[in-house]
């Protein structure tokens, strides 16, 4: 007897792969934030664009505009922490 195929997966909405994008990007930022400064709070949001770019000339099209969104999203978030952690600063002449 044959087993019938199961019913393939439905393809994922736009917000639910942006939610995945952003929360895996938020994390990143977290953990390397950390380790490494202001720098990947600068490098991320440009690695997601430029990643984007590159899918929307694929068949990943939508993944492509997902990534350039999200690379913008992550590029207010790190722009916002930036601006946080320099107010804080306090120069001394």
């Amino acid at each position: 007897m044959q087993q019938p195929e199961p019913p393939p997966k439905p393809e994922e909405t736009t917000s639910d792969l942006l939610a995945k994008i952003v929360a895996a990007n938020f994390v990143v930022l977290l953990v390397l934030g950390a380790v490494w400064g202001m720098g990947i709070m600068l490098a991320l949001p440009v690695l997601n664009m430029l990643i984007g770019l590159g899918l929307l000339f694929t068949r990943h099209r939508k993944l492509g505009k997902i990534m350039l969104l999200s690379g913008l999203t992550v590029a207010l978030l790190g722009l916002g922490t930036c601006a946080i952690i320099l107010s804080n600063l306090h120069v001394n002449h």
